[in-house]
Protein backbone atom coordinates (compact mmCIF):
# COMPACT_ATOMS: atom_id res chain seq x y z
CA UNK A 1 0.00 0.00 0.00
CA UNK A 2 2.70 2.34 0.96
CA UNK A 3 2.60 5.73 -0.30
CA UNK A 4 -0.96 5.55 -2.28
CA UNK A 5 -3.11 7.05 0.55
CA UNK A 6 -0.56 10.25 0.63
CA UNK A 7 -1.50 10.44 -3.38
CA UNK A 8 -4.80 9.83 -3.17
CA UNK A 9 -5.07 13.14 -0.32
CA UNK A 10 -2.35 15.15 -2.47
CA UNK A 11 -4.77 14.58 -5.44
CA UNK A 12 -8.01 15.56 -3.84
CA UNK A 13 -6.26 18.67 -2.28
CA UNK A 14 -5.12 19.29 -5.42
CA UNK A 15 -8.36 18.83 -7.40
CA UNK A 16 -10.02 21.08 -4.39
CA UNK A 17 -7.74 23.87 -4.83
CA UNK A 18 -8.32 23.79 -8.77
CA UNK A 19 -12.28 24.36 -8.22
CA UNK A 20 -11.61 27.16 -5.70
CA UNK A 21 -9.14 28.89 -7.97
CA UNK A 22 -11.81 27.95 -10.98
CA UNK A 23 -14.59 29.73 -9.05
CA UNK A 24 -12.70 32.84 -8.46
CA UNK A 25 -12.56 34.04 -11.84
CA UNK A 26 -16.36 33.76 -12.42
CA UNK A 27 -18.08 32.10 -14.83
CA UNK A 28 -16.42 31.26 -18.28
CA UNK A 29 -17.39 33.54 -21.02
CA UNK A 30 -15.99 33.91 -25.40
CA UNK A 31 -13.70 36.27 -25.76
CA UNK A 32 -12.29 39.70 -27.67
CA UNK A 33 -9.91 39.89 -29.67
CA UNK A 34 -10.09 43.38 -31.23
CA UNK A 35 -8.16 45.31 -33.52
CA UNK A 36 -5.21 47.01 -32.68
CA UNK A 37 -3.79 51.00 -31.27
CA UNK A 38 -1.13 52.48 -32.07
CA UNK A 39 1.42 50.30 -29.92
CA UNK A 40 -0.36 46.70 -30.65
CA UNK A 41 -2.13 45.41 -33.35
CA UNK A 42 -4.42 42.90 -31.72
CA UNK A 43 -6.27 43.19 -27.92
CA UNK A 44 -6.88 40.05 -26.45
CA UNK A 45 -9.26 40.23 -22.93
CA UNK A 46 -9.70 37.24 -21.85
CA UNK A 47 -11.96 35.57 -18.55
CA UNK A 48 -9.19 33.85 -17.57
CA UNK A 49 -4.80 34.15 -17.58
CA UNK A 50 -2.88 32.67 -20.36
CA UNK A 51 0.24 31.63 -17.71
CA UNK A 52 1.88 30.95 -20.90
CA UNK A 53 1.66 33.86 -22.97
CA UNK A 54 4.72 35.89 -22.88
CA UNK A 55 7.47 37.69 -25.00
CA UNK A 56 8.62 34.22 -26.40
CA UNK A 57 5.32 32.67 -27.08
CA UNK A 58 3.94 33.51 -30.79
CA UNK A 59 0.23 33.55 -31.32
CA UNK A 60 -1.49 32.44 -34.91
CA UNK A 61 -4.99 34.06 -34.84
CA UNK A 62 -6.47 34.04 -38.72
CA UNK A 63 -3.98 33.05 -40.75
CA UNK A 64 -1.23 35.99 -38.70
CA UNK A 65 1.52 35.40 -36.44
CA UNK A 66 1.58 37.87 -33.07
CA UNK A 67 3.66 38.31 -30.57
CA UNK A 68 3.09 39.19 -27.17
CA UNK A 69 3.87 43.06 -26.57
CA UNK A 70 1.52 43.66 -22.89
CA UNK A 71 -0.65 42.54 -20.52
CA UNK A 72 -2.69 45.01 -18.15
CA UNK A 73 -5.86 44.25 -16.14
CA UNK A 74 -9.12 44.97 -17.70
CA UNK A 75 -12.47 45.24 -16.09
CA UNK A 76 -14.94 42.16 -15.18
CA UNK A 77 -16.14 39.95 -16.82
CA UNK A 78 -12.83 39.98 -18.91
CA UNK A 79 -10.10 41.25 -16.42
CA UNK A 80 -7.24 39.90 -18.26
CA UNK A 81 -5.76 41.73 -21.40
CA UNK A 82 -3.21 40.77 -23.80
CA UNK A 83 -1.67 42.99 -26.26
CA UNK A 84 -0.30 41.67 -29.42
CA UNK A 85 1.71 42.94 -31.94
CA UNK A 86 2.44 41.80 -35.66
CA UNK A 87 5.43 39.13 -35.91
CA UNK A 88 8.28 41.20 -37.96
CA UNK A 89 9.97 39.86 -41.15
CA UNK A 90 12.91 37.34 -39.95
CA UNK A 91 11.98 36.98 -36.38
CA UNK A 92 12.47 33.37 -35.53
CA UNK A 93 9.72 31.90 -34.33
CA UNK A 94 9.44 28.90 -31.02
CA UNK A 95 6.13 28.71 -29.93
CA UNK A 96 3.22 29.08 -31.87
CA UNK A 97 -0.24 28.81 -29.91
CA UNK A 98 -3.40 28.86 -32.68
CA UNK A 99 -5.69 30.72 -30.68
CA UNK A 100 -9.31 31.06 -30.72
CA UNK A 101 -11.84 33.25 -29.07
CA UNK A 102 -13.95 30.16 -27.76
CA UNK A 103 -11.11 28.03 -26.55
CA UNK A 104 -11.45 28.65 -23.06
CA UNK A 105 -15.20 27.66 -23.24
CA UNK A 106 -13.96 24.24 -24.66
CA UNK A 107 -12.07 23.91 -21.38
CA UNK A 108 -14.54 24.43 -19.37
CA UNK A 109 -14.63 20.38 -18.07
CA UNK A 110 -10.94 19.06 -18.58
CA UNK A 111 -8.66 20.07 -16.30
CA UNK A 112 -5.02 20.07 -16.78
CA UNK A 113 -3.07 16.92 -15.74
CA UNK A 114 -0.96 17.44 -12.25
CA UNK A 115 2.65 18.15 -12.97
CA UNK A 116 4.69 15.12 -11.59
Amino acid sequence: MGTLPLYLVSWIHWRVERVIEDRKFGPRIAELARGGGKSFDLRVARCRPKRAWNHLMTVSFNDTLYEVVGEKRGHAPRPFVYLLRKVSPGKVVYNIHRYHPVEVLANRRRTPRRPR
